[in-house]
C-alpha cells in the first residue's frame, strides 16, 4: 500500500464516520443522498 492508498483509506474512515453523524442529525434519507459519492469512492479504492 502506496502513501497516498494510506491517506485515502484514513480520510474514507473519516467520512464515514461524518456520515454517521450527519444521518444521526438529518436523517437517513437525507444523508443517503449525500453519501453516494462516499460510496463511490469506497468502490474505487
Amino acid at each position: 500500500m502506496t502513501i497516498v492508498e494510506h491517506a485515502l483509506k484514513s480520510r474514507l474512515r473519516e467520512s464515514e464516520i461524518a456520515l454517521k453523524s450527519l444521518q444521526a442529525t438529518l436523517g437517513t434519507g437525507r444523508a443517503q443522498i449525500l453519501a453516494w459519492p462516499l460510496c463511490w469512492a469506497r468502490g474505487a479504492l
